[in-house]
């Protein structure tokens, strides 16, 4: 029986659907400067996963400096191999929605979804000494960018998005895997001999 329930809808590809898209939302940013100023290069999902340039913003970003950061980041934060693995994860988990056995789709869900969250949490965990690789070099390559006095790595809604979605449904399929279980759903025994009417 396919799930009708606003519960069963979450459980279906459309959870793990949602979760793709979330990737599209910013993921993280890396913030630079001092007390006087302050540039914001803020990454997504997608970005995280192939390696993409950030979007800087903030009111030391000048013509000559957005660009050198961007070139820094593109050379320094390649694709990350945990990310595109979560990625890969939460696509299977779209996949896993169509099979119609309840034990293996819930089943499968349920290591899918803890597994992708695994994965990014552990990617943030890196990305720190991946920043202070990549900013090491603004001093270093000549560029009119001056190396910031300060950094700082900032998770965004979109990391606790994906994140909370994931455990959401590791949580909704485990809880539909105990109710489908074996011994949950016993067949009613025919009546014996001595229980037949008239004996």
């Amino acid at each position: 029986m396919r799930p009708t329930t606003l519960a069963g809808r979450l459980w279906s590809p459309a959870g793990f659907g949602l979760i793709f898209i979330f990737f599209l939302l910013p993921f993280l940013t890396v913030s630079c400067g001092d007390g006087n100023g302050r540039i914001d290069s803020t990454f997504n999902g997608v970005d995280v996963v192939v390696g993409g340039a950030p979007a800087v913003v903030g009111p030391d970003v000048t013509a000559d400096s957005a660009p050198q950061l961007i070139a820094v980041f593109a050379d320094r934060l390649v694709w990350q191999p945990l990310a595109a693995l979560a990625v890969l994860a939460v696509l299977a988990g779209i996949g896993v929605g169509f099979i119609r056995t309840p034990l293996v789709q819930h089943g499968t869900s349920v290591a899918l979804a803890g597994l992708a969250a695994a994965l990014l949490v552990l990617e943030v965990r890196l990305v720190p000494g991946q920043v202070t690789a990549a900013l090491a070099t603004v001093s270093d390559d000549g560029t009119k960018l001056t190396a910031p006095l300060g950094w700082g790595v900032h998770l965004r809604y979109g990391f606790w998005l994906i994140v909370g979605g994931l455990i959401l449904l590791a949580a909704a399929h485990a809880s539909a895997l105990v109710r489908t279980g074996p011994g949950r759903q016993r067949p009613a025994r025919a009546p014996t001999v001595d229980q037949q009417p008239g004996r």
